[in-house]
């Protein structure tokens, strides 16, 4: 089992969530990709997760996209990917896929949750571990298929 993260930081009406996540729980593999299938499907994950609004959602009050950063730069096709694949060792540590997003709400204090919609599209998912921190509180979730959301309050 690959342990998922995710950090929610509020300040004001900004809100900064960071995703980070093992490439084999999301890609299904860690090594650069290599063939025509795993480029596309490095492509469709990228564009997946870059697609904030259809994977995060906020209850209590609106909030907007300010900026999204996907980092997947450990299994993007190295420059020499017109070779023949040549098999890889194995890594030390595990690849990561790192997704920054930042939104400004109209009010956070009116926000009471956010829920991540990251299951269904990414079905190895089994847990991501939510930490949450405000200037006035902070604490820790566990999300699963069945508990996808982070209380706030």
């Amino acid at each position: 089992m690959f342990t998922v993260t995710l950090n929610l930081a509020m300040e004001n009406n900004a809100i900064h969530l960071q995703l980070s996540a093992p490439a084999q729980s999301l890609a299904g593999f860690e090594h650069r990709a290599a063939t025509g299938a795993e480029r596309a499907h490095l492509a469709d994950i990228k564009q997946q997760i870059s697609l904030a609004n259809n994977i995060i959602r906020f209850h209590g009050t609106s909030c907007l996209l300010k900026d999204v950063e996907i980092n997947i730069s450990a299994i993007e096709p190295s420059e020499k990917a017109a070779l023949p694949r040549q098999p890889q060792p194995a890594p030390a540590e595990h690849a990561e896929i790192i997704a920054g997003y930042r939104f400004h709400c109209q009010s956070s204090e009116e926000l009471t949750s956010v829920s991540l919609e990251l299951f269904r599209p990414f079905a190895a998912l089994e847990k991501i571990h939510a930490v949450r921190l405000r200037s006035s509180q902070q604490g820790s979730a566990l999300l699963t298929p069945s508990n996808k959301t982070i209380n706030l309050r």
